[in-house]
């Protein structure tokens, strides 16, 4: 009985705006270009926060995040990205090119059939309609694994300059 009445109390203090439930933010947009917005998503504008959880879902143009570590996400449509975690993203289709802070390590882009993981670099992601993913790193080093095959293979190692493709059965 003492759960359903904490439950109860919650939920009116939230429906009269007494208490907001605590949505951290993990990023800002600090820019966009010519973006639409698919139908039935959340418009985002110029200094609105990112938490996690929510959605980016171009129909076509541009945004670019920026996260306290330094670490900068712009994001072409058409496109849908997912913010995790500070670190952590789902990308299901669309571009998006990482640059990251010099203190930064660790951004992790999740796609339907690969895991990229930067250790220190800028690198972009693209995944088509049918889940393939390319990587393309631009400066440093990513772990790439493909979802498909996780702990059954070991990740590759792209430099800068190196490119790869998983494809939606999980090949690199």
């Amino acid at each position: 009985a003492g759960i359903v009445i904490v439950a109860v109390v919650v939920i009116q203090a939230v429906d009269q705006g007494w208490w907001q439930p605590s949505t951290e933010s993990l990023a800002r947009v600090v820019a966009i270009d010519a973006a639409t917005w698919q139908p039935d998503a959340a418009v985002y504008a110029i200094d609105d926060a990112v938490a996690a959880g929510d959605v980016l879902s171009l129909a076509r143009g541009f945004i670019e995040l920026s996260y306290a570590d330094g670490t900068a996400v712009v994001l072409e449509g058409p496109a849908s990205f997912e913010i995790r975690a500070a670190t952590d993203g789902r990308l299901t289709r669309g571009r998006l090119t990482a640059t990251l802070g010099s203190t930064s390590k660790g951004f992790t882009v999740r796609t339907p059939s690969a895991v990229i993981t930067d250790l220190g670099t800028q690198f972009g992601v693209e995944v088509d309609t049918g889940g393939r993913t390319d990587v393309r790193v631009f400066q440093g080093l990513v772990e790439l694994a493909a979802v498909a095959s996780l702990g059954a293979v070991a990740p590759a190692r792209l430099a800068a300059g190196n490119a790869a493709e998983v494809d939606d059965a999980g090949r690199i």
